[in-house]
């Protein structure tokens, strides 16, 4: 229960190097820290990393596809995003406002 907190942190610290040392500890852990992990990636423009660990992910929540789709707009790469949310909605996951306000802006 502690990663999610911990990686959300380093997260808006942008402390990639931090985040990178606790992945190791998380790679068994459940979707929510998995989820924050990959928000670090995806935030530090380490798309190719939180693109792998994504795929990686056997189970994936509103959460998870919004942070990909966010990483994919920060970086300017709005057709990725787009495709993104498309799977999103095949996968029958509704998006919530925080999606919707991340693809709209």
């Amino acid at each position: 229960m502690t990663f999610p907190f911990v990686l959300k942190a380093c997260a808006r610290l942008s402390d990639f190097q931090l985040g990178l040392k606790i992945h190791t500890h998380v790679l068994k852990a459940d979707v929510f820290a998995k989820t924050s992990l990959l928000c670090i990636y995806a935030r530090c423009g380490c798309l190719n990393e939180a693109h792998r660990l994504f795929n990686e992910m056997p189970t994936r929540n509103v959460v998870s596809w919004t942070a990909i789709i966010s990483g994919y707009i920060k970086a300017g790469r709005f057709s990725e995003a787009v495709d993104s949310f498309k799977k999103m909605l095949e996968m029958e996951l509704m998006p919530d406002s925080f999606t919707l306000v991340r693809l709209l802006s």
